[in-house]
């Protein structure tokens, strides 16, 4: 995993600082990789069969919009179509003018996604695709890669209706024409693909979504766990400014496992999250020992605030000390207090104790 973080890290930076290449030159390859494939596929039209076009049209695709690329693709699978069977490149337009429709309408940007799903079902790891551009394109790439399922099987049915005529099975145009509609509105495996590559996009993306609101207070407590374990604070500072990826710091894995006995034994259910009026009002209402706030909070234990006090809270009960090591860097004097409710000597002292041991 770290070595994933890194790498991604490095590609970010690599991209950042040669984009102006990188991008014509990546868009320019996967043109000219769908062009060919798509000759190879269905390439019934001699002439755009010419690898020549199929670099030229390339060359433009890579200075253009992705939209330019889908529709250029489109296209050229019509004219191949059109080779086949009239029919055959009418049915398959008025099905891509409908998919492009809402295309353009809702995903305009995202037509690389709608290559890509083409180019891996043919290179039959489809299952790469819906976890992939929900992480990374969001929760509108389900209509790309819906589209791309489709394109991807009226080239497969292109194959065999070509063949069905070869062989005289499909003689006239209305048997053509039944041939057509049946394979396309009767394909059971493109409608499961699209729900299921549906469904698991949504899935993906919700799961992406779930966060952790006011997760900074979280990260305050860890913060501080790992600056009280042996090297923790040294580690912390090494790394100040830079990005760590070394999840296997000892410090950092025993924090983590205090934090997670934490919140399982010793905080209410919702205090991961909860948000700044709840946590404060379960703290001046007697039902929390501990809250991780600042130096601005010192105003709610003030006798003019007492009206926000219930269960027998006074402010003066309230006392504060630093966090172990001195590594928060939120206020001026670069060091941010963790608030403590005194009252309750035996709560306080048993989840302190994890904290405060070696404070300075």
């Amino acid at each position: 995993m770290t070595f994933l973080l890194e790498l991604k890290d490095n590609i970010n930076k690599f991209y950042n600082k040669h984009n102006v290449y990188l991008v014509p030159a990546l868009k320019f390859v996967v043109a000219f990789i769908s062009f060919l494939l798509l000759n190879v596929q269905i390439g019934y039209m001699t002439v755009l069969k010419n690898p020549l076009i199929a670099l030229a049209v390339s060359i433009i695709c890579a200075f253009l919009p992705s939209g330019f690329t889908v529709v250029a693709l489109s296209i050229f699978m019509l004219a191949h179509l059109y080779a086949i069977s009239a029919e055959f490149a009418v049915i398959s337009l008025s099905i891509v003018l409908v998919m492009y429709l809402l295309y353009f309408r809702f995903a305009p940007k995202q037509g690389y996604i709608l290559i890509f799903t083409v180019i891996l079902c043919w290179c039959k790891i489809p299952e790469a695709i819906p976890v992939a551009v929900a992480l990374g394109a969001g929760l509108t790439s389900f209509i790309p890669v819906s589209f791309g399922v489709i394109i991807y099987y009226i080239i497969k049915t292109a194959s065999a209706y070509e063949t069905a005529i070869t062989n005289s099975s499909v003689a006239d145009s209305m048997q053509q024409i039944s041939y057509i509609v049946e394979s396309f509105f009767n394909n059971k495996s493109c409608l499961i693909f699209v729900i299921a590559f549906t469904v698991a996009i949504i899935i993906t993306y919700i799961i992406k979504r779930l966060s952790v609101d006011n997760a900074w207070t979280s990260a305050l407590l860890l913060t501080a766990l790992i600056a009280n374990e042996d090297g923790g604070k040294e580690w912390l500072q090494s790394n100040e400014g830079t990005k760590c990826y070394d999840y296997t710091e000892p410090a950092f894995v025993n924090a983590v496992t205090k934090l997670t006995e934490i919140w399982k034994t010793n905080a209410s259910s919702n205090a991961v999250g909860a948000a700044y009026a709840d946590a404060a009002n379960a703290f001046m209402s007697d039902q929390a020992a501990v809250i991780c706030n600042g130096s601005w909070m010192n105003s709610e234990f003030v006798d003019s605030a007492s009206d926000n006090w219930s269960n027998g809270f006074n402010g003066a009960d309230v006392k504060a000390d630093y966090y172990p090591g001195n590594v928060s860097k939120y206020l001026a004097d670069g060091r941010l207090p963790m608030v403590v409710r005194m009252k309750r000597e035996n709560v306080q002292k048993h989840f302190l104790h994890l904290f405060i041991q070696k404070m300075s």
